[in-house]
């Protein structure tokens, strides 16, 4: 295939479509690269794969209920190679030409967040295949002459019913609802305007909101364009035979906590920035992947991949069983080949920590590490948790301990946060606010800003504050689970739904994984709806967030979480008495007496709300007295009820105006 080509990309199960659409491309005078092997993989094709994909001049992905259904796949390879290439194009450069087949909903497709930049169209008859095949034939000739070759410029003039040279079937894709047509713009839905971006453009009932509140993909693409020079400069460094770091031989005073190889570096500097996402974790785990390929029984490399392991496991990232296998595997397989590597000792408390299987044989091993290198801030953070897990300490120890680490580290941003949590966790708000305020003056952090907007909403009451905590919070940390979950909650409370929105079409992941919130993205989008008073809309929503819950049923009860998610879910639903019969069962498991848990998901989800909602108002008020036995849990109630739109109906309620106003007396 020529550079002028087109590579069509498809999970196997789909190549008929796929076929479709790659002979109405070529009658369409295009070049097509169209693989029909069978027998995908080997060195041989992945070569040539590699190859048309560095060449290729457009690439088309297909998306579909198939490609939803699976989480590996070489179509997914494709897809990464084709991400990968587009991070050294200009922002405005045309290059992916995502479709989708069926009625998949735009929300529920596991794509990489690039193709959600660009406008996807629907194919399903041959009509829209061809006219799909005409419209990229005239943007690809438009771009190999050299003319516009971003979608928004082409968009400056359309015509005839035409956004950026293409037609309406290229607007974005979003659920069908019951009983009518995805593509029905009679309930209230948006006018589109062909000059914003496609995150402005919705069918699904969304506001667009002003485009200063969307992300800004110049950023991103920016700090995405240095992370490919960057690793750019590993390989040249690689070529060039830079020794490789041996911390298990030789004494001592030789041993470091950072590797010397490059790639594993890089790796461990992802880790440790204060600013890493989920995604930064996504690549060290492909760049060790890299090094364990040709060196698989290397001790670095085995080493730095038991850190991203773990590392995904405490952020939250993934909490899956074969997550915690995979830990367990290179925890083991380090330790054995450096036993007395301190970073190795370190993996192994680490792992023997995040499963509860021998807390005092961790701090044992941890503080080996530090007796060798006392000088690494993140062994005494990890001895701090440890210590958190064992009764033998107080409370009251444990909050010294940590704040003890960060005045001993003041420059290490995670030391400040991790005693602001530590104190968020004892309710002692003020002290939290302190260190989280420490955090973000040492530099961005996926969690310390929304932590910090959490504390201001629900103890303080306070949404402006909170609000122009969010804004300091830069483009890319917005994108992070925890802000994006924290701008849910000022979206709800305030009423600014564009706001939660745009978080959320940063997320496109159907499942959200972190400790302040785990559960379906769809249920989120679906309040916010409510919250509009779309109910109608709102539905499709929690219909797929209910499915994507019984995906992950079995993962949250090992895991012991979120266990008023089933109830809440069948109560929006319609399924009142399932739902009160789940509730019963929930409400089981909840300790006793009953505490707000203000280090995570403080109410929204939590059992107060959903036995209120639920009608079990008896259950509520008894786990409410329970909660207003500190000061902090009444102070966070009162917030609740009064910032809450959920709890309108019952802020009248006798006995819960008497508990408040009692809380408000003392």
């Amino acid at each position: 295939m020529s550079s002028q080509g087109i590579f069509l990309s498809y999970a196997s199960q789909d190549a008929d479509a796929a076929r479709r659409i790659c002979d109405a491309l070529r009658a369409a005078g295009l070049e097509v690269w169209f693989d029909q092997s069978e027998l995908r993989g080997g060195d041989a094709w992945d070569a040539s794969i590699r190859k048309q994909i560095k060449e290729c001049a457009l690439f088309v992905p297909i998306v579909s209920h198939n490609t939803n259904a699976r989480e590996e796949g070489y179509f997914r390879l494709e897809w990464k190679l084709a991400v990968d290439r587009s991070h050294l194009m200009a922002d405005n450069h045309t290059f992916f030409f995502p479709v989708i087949l069926g009625d998949v909903a735009e929300p529920a497709a596991l794509v990489p967040e690039k193709f959600r930049e660009r406008q996807w169209t629907r194919l399903n008859d041959d009509a829209a295949i061809n006219a799909f095949a005409q419209r990229v034939a005239k943007v690809h000739n438009n771009v190999q002459a050299g003319g516009a070759s971003s979608s928004k410029s082409a968009s400056s003039h359309p015509s005839n019913g035409e956004v950026g040279g293409l037609s309406e079937t290229l607007m974005p894709v979003v659920p069908a609802q019951a009983g009518t047509h995805s593509s029905s713009s009679s309930q209230g839905q948006p006018n589109l305007d062909p000059g914003l971006p496609l995150r402005g453009l919705r069918h699904d009932g969304f506001k667009s909101g002003a485009q200063g509140e969307h992300p800004q993909p110049s950023r991103s693409a920016m700090a995405r364009r240095r992370t490919i020079v960057a690793l750019a400069s590993i390989g040249a460094a690689t070529a060039s035979g830079l020794a490789i770091w041996r911390p298990w031989q030789g004494g001592v005073s030789g041993q470091s906590s950072m590797p010397r190889d490059p790639q594993l570096a890089r790796a461990n500097d992802l880790l440790d920035s204060i600013g890493s996402v989920a995604s930064d974790a996504v690549l060290a785990e492909e760049l060790v992947k890299g090094v364990l390929a040709t060196r698989p029984t290397d001790p670095e490399a085995v080493i730095m991949m038991c850190r991203v392991q773990l590392y995904i496991l405490q952020r939250g990232f993934d909490r899956r069983e074969t997550r915690f296998a995979s830990a367990k595997e290179f925890a083991e397989k380090a330790f054995t080949l450096a036993p007395e590597n301190p970073v190795a000792k370190v993996c192994m408390a680490d792992y023997l920590l995040r499963r509860s299987l021998d807390s005092e044989r961790a701090l044992q091993l941890v503080e080996e590490a530090i007796a060798t290198q006392p000088e690494v801030p993140r062994y005494h953070r990890l001895r701090n948790t440890i210590r958190g897990s064992l009764s033998r300490f107080s409370r009251s120890e444990r909050s010294q301990f940590y704040s003890a680490t960060a005045e001993q580290f003041p420059q290490d941003t995670l030391a400040q946060h991790d005693a602001a949590l530590s104190f968020l966790t004892d309710a002692q708000f003020t002290e939290a606010k302190i260190y989280l305020r420490r955090a973000i003056a040492l530099g961005p952090q996926a969690s310390s800003g929304p932590t910090l907007a959490g504390i201001e909403m629900w103890a303080d009451g306070d949404l402006v504050s909170a609000k122009a905590t969010l804004d300091r919070v830069s483009a890319k940390q917005r994108t992070a689970a925890r802000a994006i979950i924290v701008q849910f909650w000022y979206a709800m409370l305030s009423g600014d739904t564009a706001f939660g929105q745009t978080a959320l079409r940063a997320h496109p992941e159907p499942w959200v994984n972190d400790f302040f919130f785990t559960g379906p993205a769809a249920l989120l989008y679906g309040e916010l709806l409510l919250r509009e008073g779309k109910a109608m809309l709102a539905t499709p929503y929690f219909e797929q967030a209910y499915a994507e819950w019984v995906k992950h049923k079995q993962e949250l009860v090992n895991q012991g979480r979120h266990a008023w998610l089933e109830p809440y879910l069948l109560f929006r639903l319609g399924k009142v008495a399932d739902a009160r019969s789940r509730n019963a069962v929930a409400l089981t498991t909840v300790p006793r007496p009953y505490q707000l848990p203000f280090h995570n998901d403080w109410w929204m989800f939590r059992s107060i709300a959903v036995n209120l909602m639920l009608g079990e108002r008896d259950n509520a008020l008894a786990l409410m007295r329970e909660a207003a036995s500190s000061p902090a849990g009444k102070q966070v109630m009162r917030n609740a009820f009064k910032l809450d739109p959920r709890m309108a109906p019952f802020r009248n309620d006798k006995e819960i105006v008497a508990l408040l106003a009692e809380s408000e007396q003392k």
